[in-house]
């Protein structure tokens, strides 16, 4: 694990030198489960995660030209976030190391100033944030803004369920599918 630990710090340091010069990049915070110290902290599966806050996030989104200044990507492309409508670029580095870039427009960060985070930000929010850059005086912010935990309430029975069974049956269903060699089938 200290590896990987040593690779994700210092593609975060590369990161931290090239957005310093970005004008577009404002501020920048590791968030996930290696933003978290107590409630699922990072192991060796884990991928890093960066939230990048941006005038623009298109540039972002739109080319993966920029992700040479921070490592040398095997694998990139951009799939939506959970809950609010932008993106994210997804890259597998060389040595495999995996990280999950999701850009926000500032716009759209100082209009959540004012009330509660949408819950699905909400809750990443709340399980930890690690400020790696910050031009603007975002982390104080952040650290002020009104965060509301997301409601969870448990399914019923029958939705349980009809869940798990769903899980198990795509389960046997992708193994037996990669079996006979349909790859294309198996992944959708």
């Amino acid at each position: 694990m200290v590896k990987v630990e040593v690779s994700c710090e210092a593609l975060i340091e590369k990161f931290v030198v090239w957005a310093r010069n970005e004008d577009n990049i404002r501020a920048a915070a590791v968030i996930g489960s290696r933003a978290r110290k107590d409630d699922h902290p990072a192991d060796v599966w884990s991928d890093l995660d960066l939230l990048v806050l941006a005038k623009d996030p298109r540039p972002l989104w739109e080319s993966s030209d920029w992700l040479r200044e921070v490592g040398t990507p095997w694998i990139t492309f951009v799939e939506p976030t959970p809950g609010d409508g932008g993106f994210e670029r997804r890259v597998l580095f060389e040595g495999g190391l995996d990280v999950d870039f999701a850009p926000i427009d500032v716009a759209d960060l100082l209009r959540m100033a004012d009330q509660p985070f949408p819950p699905v930000m909400a809750d990443v929010l709340l399980r930890g944030v690690r400020v790696i850059l910050d031009k603007d005086g975002f982390e104080n912010m952040i650290q002020a803004v009104k965060i509301a935990p997301p409601a969870v309430s448990p399914p019923e029975e029958s939705e349980f369920l009809n869940r798990m069974n769903d899980f198990w049956y795509h389960t046997a269903w992708t193994a037996k599918h990669l079996r006979r060699g349909e790859l294309w089938r198996a992944k959708s």
